[in-house]
């Protein structure tokens, strides 16, 4: 997703020209929690699914 929305600024002007859905529920809060397994619809970009990151 990052290479869609890239800042807290892009995601502001992003949501206010778009909608999208986190787990099928409309969204439009810049600064939602996601957390593992939530999904994120974005349409016209896709459907994606937030994994918790492995420390290395």
């Amino acid at each position: 997703m990052e290479d869609i929305i890239g800042s807290g600024g892009q995601a502001k002007w992003y949501l206010r020209e778009h909608s999208l859905e986190v787990n099928d529920e409309p969204e439009d809060r810049r600064g939602k929690k996601l957390y593992p397994n939530d999904t994120v619809n974005i349409p016209g970009e896709g459907l994606f699914l937030i994994r918790s990151r492995r420390e290395e």
